[in-house]
């Protein structure tokens, strides 16, 4: 008789003698299916759940458990609320992909409980995703009003009984995935021009997570746009100063989270990659500090910050300043560094800004057009110059990056290279 194991794959063969005992030879998993039991209320489904994990049954076991709320929902109370969450948020974890099914559960819980942190979080990230605009605003303005603290204390125990398991699942760290939720709140208000609505949102997640790097670059750039130049540099010093921090340990809760999986463990990047995606995120801020000096007429200490801006980034071929670059940075030094007296024209200060820009997008591109059109560097860097935006050329960079994050950067440069002309 043959028996192919469900967890590992491996065929065991047994005789008639031995069928009293079919566990698999090569892990020990029982190669016979465990009746699942038929369970009557959430808290012996939310048990029988954690009894599964702590068990490592196959998924499609836990699922069977999980999936047998769903006939319970429309007789629940407010008293299933705790459960109904518990059940709705292992649903949704990437291991089961049974959002749809979670989300049930969660419209329900508003219903008894409109402010109910627990479901509101999931459901506003699920409406993000669909698209769900007006459900987005719906649901947002409630969990502005909700009480997120009560919540992260009841991750906190989840976690706790969860033991070794609850880093599988990400429930080790609630404060950090709460102020990350409300960072995507606040992006999705940002990204609507509700910059009120988004700075408030940015304040909450940082008032949870003050490191939160995503939020203090993204309340920084609303301050920017909103010409809150001292604003706006204020968070991005302290962006500036927790980043490097924040990322590599980021990048080392990674390595340590995948160690055992070989197959992603691979696909991650070395620690040399890691290391110079840090620089170049170090590289962008100084950038924008350069932005919020200038801005605020500290012309000296701006033209400093553009310098550290370049020489930290390793992406540029020629490390040193490009002339046309420190061409411009004269240019800001003769016209507006003589006194901080003189009245400057903003609109003059961003069109020097935007030249800067593109000299330096230039700088970034000219390697990867020379590779694409085998030329020379002077041949790539005229034809960038002379036949794209500052803006054209930003969203080429934003897409060799996507394309760098998908691991298809060099079959897409071959396939449809980003640039619009042949040399």
């Amino acid at each position: 008789m043959k028996i192919k194991c469900p967890k590992c794959g491996c065929e065991n063969y047994f005789t008639g003698l031995e069928e009293g005992s079919k566990f698999c030879s090569n892990c020990n998993e029982p190669l016979f299916n465990e009746k699942i039991p038929l369970l009557n209320s959430f808290e012996e489904i939310s048990s029988a759940a954690l009894s599964a994990i702590a068990k490592d049954k196959s998924n499609k076991d836990i699922i069977a458990i999980l999936k047998q709320g769903v006939n319970l929902i429309d007789k629940s109370t407010s008293e299933n609320i705790k459960n109904m969450n518990f059940i709705a948020s292992l649903l949704a974890r990437p291991r089961f992909k049974e959002v749809e099914t979670a989300v049930k559960f969660w419209e329900r819980i508003i219903e008894l409980d409109p402010l109910n942190f627990g479901a509101l979080r999931f459901l506003v990230s699920f409406y993000i995703m669909q698209g769900r605009d007006k459900d987005v605003y719906q649901k947002g303005i409630l969990i502005l009003d909700s009480d997120y603290r009560n919540c992260i204390v009841e991750d906190k125990k989840i976690a706790r009984l969860m033991g070794s398991s609850a880093k599988e699942f990400d429930v080790q760290n609630p404060e950090k995935s709460t102020s990350t939720l409300y960072g995507f709140l606040g992006n999705f208000y940002s990204e609507h021009n509700d910059y009120a609505l988004a700075i408030n949102t940015y304040n909450i997640a940082l008032d949870i997570n003050p490191n939160n790097i995503d939020a203090l670059n993204n309340i920084a750039v609303i301050y920017f746009r909103k010409k809150e130049y001292s604003e706006a540099l204020k968070y991005y010093k302290k962006c500036l100063e927790v980043t490097p921090v924040e990322l590599q340990k980021e990048y080392r809760e990674t390595v340590e989270k995948y160690a055992l999986d070989p197959i992603k463990s691979e696909r991650l990047p070395s620690e040399a990659k890691a290391s110079q995606m840090i620089k170049k995120a170090e590289s962008e801020i100084l950038f924008n500090i350069g932005e919020c000096l200038f801005m605020l007429n500290e012309i000296d200490d701006a033209r400093d910050a553009f310098r550290w801006s370049i020489e930290k980034s390793e992406e540029y071929p020629h490390r040193e300043l490009s002339e046309v670059v420190e061409e411009i940075l004269a240019e800001i030094r003769k016209k507006y560094g003589v006194s901080t007296e003189i009245k400057t024209n903003n609109r003059k200060k961003m069109n020097l800004l935007g030249a800067l820009k593109k000299e330096l997008y230039i700088n970034k591109l000219t390697a990867t057009y020379r590779m694409v059109y085998n030329c020379d560097d002077w041949t790539a860097f005229k034809n960038l110059r002379n036949n794209y935006t500052e803006q054209e050329l930003k969203q080429i960079l934003d897409d060799l990056l996507k394309w760098e994050k998908e691991g298809q950067l060099e079959t897409l440069l071959l396939l449809v290279p980003p640039f619009k002309e042949k040399t």
